[in-house]
């Protein structure tokens, strides 16, 4: 496998996105294509697309540490943990008459 890592200044840009995982800003800095990882990892391309869009809120342990390894990141630089508000539904209040 041809690990890409990321370096010191693209973490600092990788880590000012707040929200969502930062899968799909790692390829852009490392100037690489969802194809090409797709094939490094042996991960389908539809997959790899899913993960980068946020389609996915969850993904395997073991994926994530695929990801993390070929970039040579740690995976909450990848995928920052959720907030307490990002993990529990918004419920609406409802009022009485």
């Amino acid at each position: 496998m041809l690990n890409r890592p990321l370096t010191k200044i693209h973490l600092t840009n990788l880590r000012r996105q707040k929200k969502g995982n930062r899968l799909a800003l790692a390829l852009r800095l490392v100037g690489i294509s969802q194809n090409d990882l797709s094939y490094e990892l042996r991960i389908p391309r539809s997959y790899i697309s899913d993960v980068a869009s946020n389609r996915y809120r969850t993904i395997t342990v073991e994926n994530a540490h695929r990801f993390a390894a070929f970039f040579e990141v740690e995976i909450a630089d990848l995928f920052p943990p959720l907030t307490d508000t990002e993990l529990s539904p918004k419920k609406k209040l409802k009022r009485s008459a």
